[in-house]
């Protein structure tokens, strides 16, 4: 009777035994799988980063651009501009008829 026992504890632990390698080998390429998604995971967060990076350079260019053009064309800076054109014609009327005089 202690050899059949002995027998069934033996097969008992070497079932166990079996049953935690193969735990271990399926923990283990689990582990392995979720490493390789993670480090897919952070290669297309940093493609993200560098892209989110590249518009907000363009998006900071583009509304510098356009305060620039928006100064150009406000009111106050077209008024000056008609100004200085009118007076700049006017100086080039005078100046026509002071060589039509002369002439």
């Amino acid at each position: 009777m202690d050899a059949a026992v002995d027998v069934k504890l033996l097969l008992t632990l070497a079932g166990m035994l079996i049953s935690v390698v193969a735990a271990g080998a399926v923990a283990k390429r689990e582990i392995k799988l979720l490493s390789d998604q993670t480090a897919d995971i952070e290669q297309r967060l940093r493609r993200l980063d560098t892209r989110v990076d590249k518009l907000e350079n363009t998006i900071d260019t583009t509304t510098h651009r356009v305060s620039i053009l928006a100064s150009m064309s406000s009111p106050d800076t077209q008024e000056r501009r008609h100004r200085e054109v009118e007076r700049i014609r006017a100086d080039l009327d005078h100046l026509k008829g002071i060589v039509n005089g002369k002439q």
